[in-house]
């Protein structure tokens, strides 16, 4: 595990309770996550980790790293999902993320410059769009 104080610096200016952002091995946890948030049961304890593997772009590690700090900022953490809530929850999380980016305005809507890095990340491309383009 890889501690990054750069973006450890950025969480805590969003939530001064997270520890940490780390890069590891998300590998043995989930075959598909690219990051984790997740605190410390009863404390306001909390990390992220960001799989070291795998993301191919500036671009896409810091959309995993918004996604996962929209978690903890939404307080998703800790709750029990039901099928629904929890597809709710990673919307809200990326719609939070891709703000944050500043990748959509305000009324959601993509803009122009960041379409395909986008599409990129909603469909956790393992190429570059923009080399293919």
């Amino acid at each position: 595990m890889r501690v990054s104080p750069f973006l450890t610096a950025i969480a805590k200016d969003y939530n001064p309770n997270i520890e940490y952002v780390a890069f590891c091995d998300l590998s043995k946890r989930s075959k598909k996550a690219q990051g984790i948030a997740w605190g410390k049961k009863n404390t306001q304890w909390h990390a992220i980790e960001i799989d070291e593997k795998g993301l191919i772009c500036p671009h896409q590690i810091l959309y995993i790293f918004f996604h996962e700090l929209g978690h903890i900022v939404n307080h998703h953490l800790g709750y029990r999902y039901s099928t629904g809530s929890r597809s709710l929850h990673e919307e809200e999380a990326d719609t939070w993320a891709f703000r944050e980016m500043g990748m959509i305005d305000e009324r959601g809507q993509v803009k122009e410059e960041s379409k395909i890095c986008y599409q990129c990340m909603k469909a956790k491309s393992k190429v570059c769009l923009k080399k293919i383009d």
